[in-house]
Order: C-alpha cells, then sequence, then structure tokens
C-alpha cells in the first residue's frame, strides 16, 4: 500500500498481471527477511537466535504503542476535544487519563526492557548490540522512506 500511496517507490506498488498482488514488495520483504534470519544467527545458539528475532519483534510493534500511550496525555488536554461529539473520552477527567495512560506507557515500556534481556549461554554484549543496530535500522528505513515520500508528495503538489 505504501507503494501505491507514493511514499515507496513506484515499484514497490507494481500490481502482477496474472496474481493481482504486488510481487516486487513481496520479493524484497522475502530477500530482507532471509538477511535478517542470517544475521540472527551469527555467533547464536538457536535458542538465542529465535529469542532476538521475537525480542526484535516485541520492540518494533510497541513503539507506537508508547507514542499512542503519551499521546493520549498530550490529547487530553485540547480544548476542542469534547466539542466534536466524536472523542471517547476516558473516564476520570484529566487524572484518570493520566493514570491509564502512564500505567500503560510504563507497562509498555517495562514490557520492552524484559524482551531486551539475553537467554542465558549468549553473548550479552553481541545479543544486545544486534538487537539495538537491528531496531534502530528498522526504525530509520522506515522514517527514511517516509520522509522521501513525504516530500516527493510535497513537491508534487506546489
Amino acid at each position: 500500500m505504501a507503494g501505491i500511496d507514493h511514499y515507496l517507490p513506484a515499484y514497490f506498488g507494481k500490481i502482477h498481471p496474472k496474481w493481482k498482488t504486488p510481487y516486487i514488495s513481496i520479493l524484497i520483504q522475502a530477500v530482507i527477511s532471509a538477511a535478517i534470519l542470517v544475521l540472527s544467527q551469527i555467533n547464536a545458539t538457536v535458542i538465542g537466535a529465535y529469542q532476538f528475532l521475537v525480542s526484535m519483534s516485541v520492540i518494533l510493534y510497541f513503539i507506537p504503542f508508547l507514542y499512542m500511550y503519551a499521546a493520549v496525555i498530550r490529547l487530553a488536554y485540547r480544548p476542542d476535544r469534547v466539542a466534536g461529539g466524536q472523542a471517547v473520552l476516558v473516564p476520570g477527567g484529566k487524572t484518570g487519563v493520566w493514570i491509564a495512560g502512564s500505567l500503560a506507557f510504563l507497562i509498555t515500556l517495562g514490557s520492552m526492557a524484559v524482551a531486551a534481556i539475553p537467554p542465558g549461554g549468549e553473548n550479552k554484549i553481541l545479543f544486545e548490540g544486534k538487537l539495538v543496530g537491528c531496531t534502530a535500522a528498522f526504525i530509520g528505513a522506515g522514517l527514511v522512506l517516509y520522509w522521501r515520500g513525504a516530500m516527493k508528495k510535497r513537491a508534487a503538489g506546489a
């Protein structure tokens, strides 16, 4: 979808004439997934490699939740939140928002910290280095692709 919406190069959104699937995106995803699987095996046991993949997935999956829980606190102070009638308000007013948002944020952050604990018998520095490096690479790649697409769309609209 990102290729079709022009946030990625056009070839990512290229649809296969027979199967009607974005086959270029699928092939690129397969190559990247294979590279991640190979990288996860470097100086690691099978359990360590599996734990690395699970930990990286958990951390990457929970990052948007941190933004969401922080945003609920920030958005509670918008003056127009009640005016539209569409907002679902957290019970307890701003105090309830702070309690719910803070607890959810801290629990999610704690889950990410627990996911970063390497299994026993693994090289802790290598495990943490791969985890931090791969997570940063994924976030960086996503940001670069988004900013590239947003600038292209802005330039096309101007």
